[in-house]
């Protein structure tokens, strides 16, 4: 819960936002909780900025400062909860809801390094742009939906109560289909050898199995009847990347992914092939046995990875990544950053920052501000829609439509045309089968000989 605490707060420094996560046993005896961060609040002048306060499950996060960064600080911390169930399960909500003054922080003993990595990835990426637009989308379309929406306000205290969960039901399920993932560009061919290599499963019970580069997928297969949300994509990869101890073992870990059961352990083989490469498989059960199949099963793999020579392509594409887009695309144009989002397919595309930005982490999330910024604007607009911000140093162009959202930043002393952000657009959107994972073939049993 520290490591929690000091990340939410480091990254709203950025914004000017003070911010806390904490537990309200007033919240569980039914009382309002607006009135009592109000009243705790007080002394940061509520009056003269902005406060906002999101409860999920045992847990409220609030945020005070401008009146417009406190909203859309409140949106985006929703992904620490799902890291913390990630590591506990949803038990550890229900345990707080009944003992408010249950002290979580012996559990997450050594889980630091996992709230950290999810913190600096989130916050230096495309997420802390992408993740508030789509969770607020899909929590508004969840209650348009909902059955009762728009029914009078409920007037008993039990109506209220089931009112209340029903909205953090709808939260939860928003949240667990609000997330984006990276993938690593790779060629068509290197792409269909690393999805053929993941998609053979040894043994019944495997749920999902992939290539992790870093926070990037290489390649991901699921059992037929399961599917990882984005959120848990984004999920795996953080909690694989941010443990040391998975980086120098091969070990099966248990980890609680929402969408499948958020309260209980699914487990996870891990294995890195080279110091960047993770391959992972999820399985239901975990035992010796099963363990020694997927130990062999892995080094086949990377066996058929190395003579194919696509664990060579993969490392090539580390090394390039991000990547820079070709300068014929826009010329002498000072080009600082762009970026492109496939809604259909949960997957992002961000390129390489300019030669004054790429060093200056400061200076990239300013870029991501801005386009969260300008993203808000036109966020209850009709499709398509796009958006123009000018600042002292940047302009950004915003560009949302039904297929794809795009993003695009240059100096302020450059001028932009329509006709230059659609070209740009319409190249990457034509470099899709290598930017993103287009297919994801089902597992397939394939039993080991004895």
């Amino acid at each position: 819960m520290a490591a929690a605490n000091a990340t939410a707060a480091t990254a709203a420094e950025a914004a000017g936002v003070e911010t806390a996560l904490c537990i309200f046993p007033q919240v569980r005896q039914g009382r309002e909780p607006w009135r009592l961060c109000r009243a705790l609040g007080s002394g940061f002048g509520v009056e003269a900025s902005g406060f906002r306060g999101k409860r999920v499950g045992a847990f409220l996060r609030d945020a005070v400062g401008n009146r417009f960064e406190a909203g859309k600080v409140s949106r985006r911390q929703a992904s620490r909860y799902s890291a913390l169930v990630c590591i506990l399960t949803k038990e550890v909500e229900r345990t707080l809801l009944i003992r408010p003054s249950f002290d979580v922080r012996p559990l997450m003993g050594g889980t630091d390094g996992i709230f950290r990595g999810l913190h600096r990835h989130y916050f230096n990426s495309m997420l802390s742009v992408l993740l508030p637009m789509l969770l607020e989308s899909n929590c508004t379309a969840a209650a348009t939906a909902a059955p009762g929406a728009g029914a009078a306000t409920p007037s008993t205290a039990a109506e209220q109560l089931h009112q209340q969960q029903q909205q953090q039901e709808q939260q939860s399920a928003a949240l667990s289909i609000s997330g984006a993932f990276e993938a690593l560009p790779l060629s068509g061919t290197m792409r269909h050898i690393a999805m053929t290599a993941v998609k053979n499963s040894p043994t019944p019970n495997v749920l999902a199995s992939m290539l992790l580069a870093e926070q990037r997928v290489v390649s991901l297969s699921y059992a037929k009847g399961y599917e990882l949300s984005p959120t848990d994509v984004c999920l795996l990869t953080n909690f694989v990347s941010s443990s040391l101890a998975l980086r120098q073992l091969e070990s099966f870990t248990p980890l609680c992914l929402p969408s499948i059961n958020d309260r209980g352990f699914l487990h996870a083989y891990v294995r890195y092939l080279t110091p960047r490469l993770a391959f992972v498989c999820l399985s239901s059960p975990a035992d010796s046995i099963r363990f020694h199949h997927l130990a062999n099963h892995c080094n086949k793999l990377f066996a058929m990875l190395t003579n194919t020579g696509c664990l060579a392509a993969i490392e090539t594409s580390l090394e390039y990544a991000p990547y820079a887009l070709p300068r014929c695309l826009w010329g002498e144009i000072a080009l600082v950053h762009c970026a492109l989002f496939v809604p259909s397919l949960s997957q992002y595309f961000s390129s390489a920052f300019g030669d004054d930005y790429k060093t200056d982490l400061s200076k990239q999330q300013r870029v991501y501000t801005l386009y969260a910024s300008a993203a808000e604007l036109i966020r209850n607009a009709k499709r398509p829609a796009h958006t123009f911000v000018e600042t002292t140093d940047e302009k950004v162009y915003v560009w949302l439509t039904l297929e794809f959202f795009f993003f695009c930043c240059v100096p302020r002393w450059i001028n932009v045309s329509t006709t230059l952000v659609e070209q740009l657009a319409k190249w990457i959107r034509e470099q899709q089968p290598f930017l993103f994972i287009t297919e994801t073939p089902p597992l397939v049993h394939t039993p080991q000989h004895k």
